[in-house]
């Protein structure tokens, strides 16, 4: 039986519940946005919920950055000033994240609508998407990020002397750096999947309405791709560019550990930096793989049109609808450019290492001249 479309889109919101759930607890998308029967007062909700939110991550920051300046004591290792910077960047986006998830709520509404219509079409053709596969995936995520933090907030106790409320404020800015990445890799993932039960679906022998269907349906996947590269444009851009500062920083830390080793230095200490860089690599990995995979198999589908023409024997008019389809998507660019400004591929982590290695070196050299 073909289900209807209302229990499709229950079940593209269940796969997604992990993230949907734990952005909203913390405040990166207001939860009535996303919910399939929304209440009466639903627009009045997301103005007090992201209101709410700014301010108290507001009031949070100011406490934290305050006491930290008043407070730490670790300016023999690396100067206050640069200890709080580094800091504020980190908080300062608290209150930026739930403001841009806020604009933009109504555009990933409608790219995940829009994905309900792709699946019905796609089941009209007998062709399933595997639901759990992806709520599973989003579960192992959410426990990785989890398992990351709980680590990195327990290096960071032993290495600056915070207390309780600035802990838990700089645990909750650093998740949600994290968690802002995959909350866009999940749409991005179910997006992957549906591209490849396409190309599953290609490989076979379709007829000359299948074939037009799906490649119909694949358009719409690319659309999607661009509403989601909008919607989490300014939120990728930032998390990203804040794992590059983090990662410089880092560095900087794990250079003067090395070279003004005190007394009181221990393993922890030198854990931190090198724990911080490894999961910033790993986090930075993770985003542009699922990109770069979604990229390459929307790439794959002229490929598998065109060489259809080669494996069966078509009709005049079919031959000419496939030479025309697999000519409009090769003209489909499929790109992930937060803002336009970098490109989500592999490329990126090595433009990110050279990057901080050219700062690494400039500074020891203006180290070791003074």
């Amino acid at each position: 039986m073909l289900p209807t479309k209302d229990q499709l889109e229950a079940k593209l919101y269940g796969s997604l519940k992990p993230i949907t759930e734990m952005s909203a607890v913390i405040g990166l998308l207001p939860k009535k946005t996303l919910q399939l029967k929304k209440p009466k007062y639903w627009k009045l909700y997301d103005y007090v919920y992201v209101i709410g939110y700014t301010g108290l991550y507001l009031f949070f920051t100011v406490y934290t950055l305050y006491y930290l300046y008043i407070n730490e004591m670790t300016q023999d290792i690396i100067p206050k000033e640069i200890l709080v910077y580094a800091s504020s960047i980190a908080l300062m986006q608290t209150m930026i994240f739930p403001c841009v998830g806020f604009r933009f709520r109504h555009m990933i509404t409608r790219t995940i609508r829009q994905m309900v219509d792709i699946d019905y079409a796609l089941r009209m053709m007998e062709i399933s998407i595997d639901y759990g596969k992806n709520y599973r995936d989003n579960i192992i995520i959410l426990c990785s990020i989890a398992i990351s933090i709980i680590l990195r907030a327990i290096f960071s106790a032993n290495t600056i002397k915070l207390d309780v409320i600035q802990q838990v404020t700089l645990v909750v800015a650093v998740y949600m750096m994290s968690l802002v990445k995959f909350q866009y890799v999940a749409p991005v993932n179910c997006v992957l999947d549906r591209f490849r039960a396409i190309n599953r679906k290609l490989k076979t022998r379709c007829t000359g309405y299948e074939m037009n269907k799906l490649c119909k349906l694949h358009f719409r996947l690319c659309h999607c791709l661009r509403l989601l590269n909008t919607a989490f444009g300014c939120q990728i851009f930032i998390s990203v560019s804040c794992s590059f500062i983090r990662f410089l920083f880092q560095l900087y830390f794990l250079y003067n550990l090395l070279t003004k080793r005190q007394d009181t230095t221990s393993a922890f200490k030198f854990g931190t930096p090198i724990f911080y860089i490894i999961t910033e690599i790993v986090e930075i990995y993770m985003l542009v793989n699922v990109c770069a995979k979604t990229k390459r198999t929307a790439e794959k589908t002229p490929i598998i049109i065109h060489a259809l023409r080669a494996k069966f024997e078509f009709t005049q008019d079919e031959d000419a609808n496939i030479y025309t389809h697999s000519l409009e998507m090769l003209h489909q660019l499929v790109e992930f450019a937060p803002l336009g400004i970098f490109h989500l591929d592999y490329y990126l982590i090595y433009q990110m290492v050279m990057a901080a290695s050219a700062y690494a070196i400039v500074y020891i050299q203006y180290d070791i001249s003074r």
